[in-house]
């Protein structure tokens, strides 16, 4: 694993990912992809010479080709994050639930459906695999209930984009506030403290939300999102 982890990094500062590179060598010098290069296995994914001389990618440029997608895809939809950015997408790559994408041998452009449902369904992983634990809430369940994400159905493409642009709203009005990453977040702790932390941020994010729901409406009619 150390020999194609130093491989990966030799090919990000050889390459261009444009303002991916630092972001990207940071998170696997630092060992977030650690488990995912474990299973890279051997194969040639066929593209356009124009993008690669060979006429194919091989695995390490497989994965870097979709970890710059979905770094693209995250910052054109969640661009107003700001500091807050670089923070949520580590916590995002941190989760194993739904990443089954980055190991994919599918070329980027020749599926770009595939890649954007499963970038949004592993945006969504986070908050998904909270509901249960957030309901208690009064706020936090009347909210979903009138979203209508109550029954995790992570698998539902309609449940996915539900999620994920109830996700893109509340983080676009709490852009600016630390507690935003609790939308994001897929920590398993048993400490009630934290989920209690968690609740309270949650509940900020959503009473945020509706004090400015005028701003939402507008972003909405006019296709900001």
């Amino acid at each position: 694993m150390k020999n194609d982890k130093r491989k990966v990094l030799e090919m990000v500062i050889k390459d261009d990912y444009y303002v991916n590179d630092v972001l990207i060598y940071k998170f696997i010098n630092n060992g977030l992809f650690d488990e995912i290069l474990r299973n890279l296995k051997d194969i040639k994914v066929l593209c356009p010479t124009t993008e690669n001389k060979k006429g194919y990618l091989n695995k390490y440029e497989q994965f870097l080709n979709i970890v710059h997608h979905f770094i693209r895809f995250f910052d054109n939809d969640f661009y107003f994050l700001g500091k807050y950015r670089a923070f949520i997408l580590a916590i995002i790559f941190e989760q194993t639930d739904n990443n089954a994408f980055l190991l994919s041998d599918k070329y980027y452009a020749d599926n770009n459906d595939y890649y954007i449902n499963s970038f949004k369904k592993y945006i969504v992983t986070g908050l998904s695999n909270s509901i249960n634990d957030l309901l208690n809430s009064e706020i936090i369940h009347e909210y979903f209930q009138k979203e209508n994400i109550l029954n995790k159905e992570i698998n539902n493409l309609e449940y996915i984009n539900k999620l994920y642009n109830v996700i893109l709203r509340l983080s676009l009005v709490n852009a600016k506030e630390f507690k935003t990453i609790y939308l994001f977040d897929n920590k398993e702790d048993t400490n009630s403290s934290y989920l209690d932390n968690k609740i309270k941020a949650i509940e900020l994010i959503i009473n945020n939300y509706y004090k400015n729901i005028i701003f939402i409406n507008y972003c909405l009619d006019h296709n900001i999102f």
